[in-house]
C-alpha cells in the first residue's frame, strides 16, 4: 500500500476510505471503524474526522443490533447510535473506488503472499471485490477468494482473510475445497465452480492446470 499511503497520507486513511466506499449502504460507529480497519481508536477518530471534513462521509443515526447469551437463549439487543455512512452525493466516489481497487494491495503477488503458509495450496482464485464486482448476485461476486488444496489450515486462512478484510474494507466471502472435490465438481460442471470460472476472476496460484 506504499504508493497510496504516500498519495493519501497514511495506510489507515486508505483502509478507512475503502471501508465506506465498498460498503455504501452500511453505517459504522467509530469503534467499528477501529475494529474493521485494525487501527487504534485515536487513529480511527482522526481519519474519520478528516474524511468527514472532505465530505466523503456524513453523520447518521441508526439502530445497531447485537446479541447477548442468556439462560433462556440468545437475546437480540437494539440500541440507537450515532455514527457515519458514505455520502452518496460526494462527486468523486466512482473515481476513488477505481483508484482503491486498482492499487498494489490487490496485485497478484501481494494477495498470494497472504496464503503461502496455509498448507498444500494447489489453486487460488480471486473474484468478487478483487475484480470490481461489488454487488453480489446468485452468479456473480458470490465468492471473493477460492482456496483449493490439501491439508489446508483454517487458523492461518482466517488470519490471512482478516488482514485482507482490513485492507479491502469489506467482509470477504471465501470457499475452501480439497483438491479431489474441486476436480470432481469441475468435471461435473458444478454450478458453484462454473460461476467462479465463467465470470470475471484472476488465478493467482495454479498447480492444477486450470
Amino acid at each position: 500500500m506504499d504508493t497510496l499511503s504516500k498519495l493519501f497520507g497514511s495506510a489507515a486513511y486508505v483502509k478507512i476510505m475503502r471501508l465506506f466506499l465498498f460498503n455504501p449502504t452500511q453505517s459504522f460507529e467509530t469503534k467499528d471503524v477501529k475494529s474493521r480497519a485494525q487501527v487504534s481508536q485515536t487513529t480511527a477518530r482522526r481519519e474519520v474526522s478528516y474524511i468527514h471534513n472532505l465530505g466523503l462521509i456524513k453523520r447518521k443515526n441508526f439502530v445497531k443490533e447485537s446479541t447477548k447469551k442468556t439462560k433462556r437463549g440468545i437475546k437480540v439487543l437494539k440500541r440507537k447510535v450515532r455514527g457515519w455512512t458514505l455520502n452518496e452525493a460526494f462527486p468523486h466516489i466512482e473515481p476513488l473506488r477505481h483508484i482503491l481497487l486498482s492499487s498494489e494491495s490487490f496485485h497478484k503477488e501481494s494477495v498470494a503472499e497472504r496464503f503461502k503458509n496455509i498448507g498444500s495450496l494447489k489453486l487460488l482464485i480471486i473474484s468478487g471485490v478483487f475484480v470490481n464486482e461489488l454487488e453480489r448476485t446468485n452468479t456473480r461476486g458470490r465468492v471473493d477468494v477460492l482456496l483449493v488444496g490439501d491439508r489446508l489450515k483454517q487458523r492461518p486462512i482466517n488470519t490471512a482473510l482478516k488482514t485482507l478484510e482490513s485492507e479491502v474494507g469489506r467482509d470477504l466471502q471465501y470457499a475452501v475445497m480439497k483438491t479431489k472435490d474441486f476436480l470432481y465438481r469441475r468435471s461435473m460442471y458444478d454450478k458453484f465452480v462454473r460461476d467462479i470460472l465463467d465470470y470475471p476472476h484472476e488465478i493467482l496460484v495454479d498447480k492444477l492446470g486450470v
